[in-house]
Formats: C-alpha cells, sequence, structure tokens
C-alpha cells in the first residue's frame, strides 16, 4: 500500500512522534506510538490545512443550495 502526502511536513510529523518511545516492540508500546502519533497529526492538521470542519460545512452549504437551483449554463460551470 502507497500512499502521497502533499505536504511533506506531515511525514515528519509521523516519524518524529513515532519514533520518539525508541524501540518499542510490545502491544503496549505500539498504542503508546499510535495515540503519540495521532496527538501530533492533530496538532499539525489545523494550522497546515486550516479548518477543515468549516471548510467542510461551507462547501456542503454551497452543495445544497446548487441541489435547489435550476440546471443552466452558470451553474454547469460553477
Amino acid at each position: 500500500m502507497s500512499f502521497t502526502f502533499q505536504d511533506d511536513s506531515c511525514v515528519d510529523i509521523i516519524r518524529k512522534a513515532w519514533n520518539s518511545f525508541g524501540d518499542s516492540r510490545c502491544f503496549k508500546g505500539l498504542g503508546k506510538r499510535l495515540k503519540k502519533t495521532k496527538i501530533a497529526l492533530q496538532g499539525w492538521n489545523k494550522p497546515v490545512c486550516g479548518d477543515s470542519k468549516a471548510k467542510l460545512k461551507l462547501l456542503e452549504e454551497k452543495l445544497c443550495w446548487i441541489q435547489y437551483q435550476d440546471v443552466n449554463d452558470d451553474l454547469v460551470e460553477e
């Protein structure tokens, strides 16, 4: 499986959080790594990607508005 990141700093955040526990080979260590990585990504996300929830809400409102419009050339471009 392969992933592509639009922002290289995301990879750095994941790597630093994951490696912050050193050589942890048990399941308890895995849980700590996952939690640390989750927290690090949450802290990285908003400054880099912006307020995703607000963006999503605006797009949903726009989609709702479009769905109730009559189809015309201007709307097709929208």
